[in-house]
């Protein structure tokens, strides 16, 4: 189980395919594990990394409140702990708030 510590939580990504990295954000509750059918795909192509952001699936769940600026603070020491400089972003729901903050 692929894991760094950032912001304050242990985080959990898994990694899929080559190329380019993209950066897959899921909505609120949801772990990385919802994009598998479209990691098919774009792991053909790209370096996908799958995040479960603070809260969800195997990452750290501290006591909240949590913020979308929170989560793209645990992404960008997410990307940090990769070596990765940039990246796609893509995020569904809640991930695409995290993926504005990102940016």
């Amino acid at each position: 189980m692929p894991r760094v510590r950032t912001n304050g939580i242990d985080m959990h990504y898994e990694e899929r395919g080559s190329g380019e990295p993209l950066i897959l954000l899921m909505g609120l509750g949801a772990d990385g594990t919802a994009w598998e059918d479209h990691v098919k795909a774009y792991e053909r192509h790209f370096r996908c990394i799958l995040v479960d952001n603070r809260g969800a699936g195997r990452s750290g769940n501290p006591e909240g409140p949590y913020s979308t600026r929170m989560m793209a603070e645990d992404t960008a020491g997410l990307m940090k702990a990769l070596q990765i400089g940039k990246a796609h972003v893509s995020g569904i729901s809640m991930g695409s708030g995290i993926a504005q903050e990102l940016a």
